[in-house]
């Protein structure tokens, strides 16, 4: 939505070295501001989310309607080359060990290099592995976060899908060095009223911007399957 002019001068005021308190009733137009920045850099001006469109759909080997210098073959041999590539990087786990100085009890260096061992396993971080580097094949970058998990005391990594993370513009390199960063997804219509206190005469349009988090990948599946009396096979 389009701020009008005066709205639009008040914001210009505030910056990343002179945001709003939080008392402050423009705060939230600012708020808005830096997450509108963020998705024009991503989606308009450098087209990451078309890029990675096109890189997934060679990845799942979807036949394009586009003229193109190579011939469509009916092994997708992309597919394999990515898989078997991103198993042969994440076949064994890294291995930490924790060192020590005289001031820190042997027992204590022992039970550290314990936790590390059971806290790859328990929170299945090699499979978080094989899918973060499988991003990278797949799209040239993957988003790994660190969190704290207050509800069981523990800190834990997640894997964040490459549409939903929006860096603040000018940082690709999406280094910590981020001044902030967006985390976007969906919310069904009466999650958002539940949790906004919304009332029900009040209309929430549906966000048909599938684009905007890449749904066109869950149709991504080849060719049109053709139903014969031998076999179900893709068009291609």
């Amino acid at each position: 939505m389009e701020e009008t002019s005066g709205i639009a001068d008040i914001i210009s005021k505030f910056n990343l070295d002179n945001i709003p308190d939080e008392n402050n009733e423009w705060l939230g137009k600012f708020c808005q501001k830096l997450w509108q920045d963020a998705l024009h850099e991503k989606v308009q001006r450098l087209s990451m989310h078309q890029r990675w469109i096109d890189l997934h759909e060679k990845f799942r080997g979807r036949k394009s309607s586009k003229k193109s210098a190579f011939p469509h073959i009916s092994a997708n041999y992309i597919f394999k080359t990515i898989y078997s590539f991103t198993a042969i990087l994440t076949e064994k786990y890294p291995k930490a060990e924790v060192q020590t100085n005289d001031n820190i009890p042997p027992e204590i260096v022992r039970a550290l290099n314990e936790d590390i061992k059971t806290t790859w396993q328990e929170e299945e971080l090699q499979e978080l592995l094989f899918s973060s580097v499988q991003n990278m094949n797949i799209y040239g970058t993957t988003v790994e976060k660190f969190i704290f998990d207050v509800e069981k005391n523990i800190s834990r990594v997640i894997l964040s899908d490459v549409f939903q993370f929006f860096p603040a513009p000018g940082y690709t390199r999406g280094t910590l060095e981020l001044p902030y960063c967006c985390d976007a997804y969906f919310l069904h219509t009466w999650k958002i009223r539940d949790k906004f206190e919304i009332p029900e005469n009040i209309h929430i349009p549906a966000d048909a911007n599938e684009q905007l988090f890449g749904k066109q990948r869950e149709t991504v599946r080849g060719g049109e399957v053709k139903y014969t009396a031998l076999s179900n096979l893709p068009s291609n």
